[in-house]
């Protein structure tokens, strides 16, 4: 199936959840957010968190700088 991953289309197998399309990016670790069709979702829910075909997921990470 297809979602918007960050404004890029991208296929994911059904039944995708949320923990293990991020721990396949490496970005299920602290400083991560994510929103899936523009309501995040909290860290706790990312493992019963399912994507569905279509979604618009926005994954943000915090990062040190000046």
């Amino acid at each position: 199936m297809k979602i918007n991953y960050n404004n890029t289309a991208v296929d994911v197998p059904a039944n995708s959840s949320l923990q293990a399309f991020l721990a396949g990016l490496g970005c299920d670790r602290i400083g991560v957010a994510a929103a899936i069709n523009e309501q995040v979702v909290a860290r706790s829910e990312w493992a019963q968190t399912t994507l569905s075909e279509g979604d618009a997921l926005i994954v943000i990470e915090i990062a040190q700088g000046g």
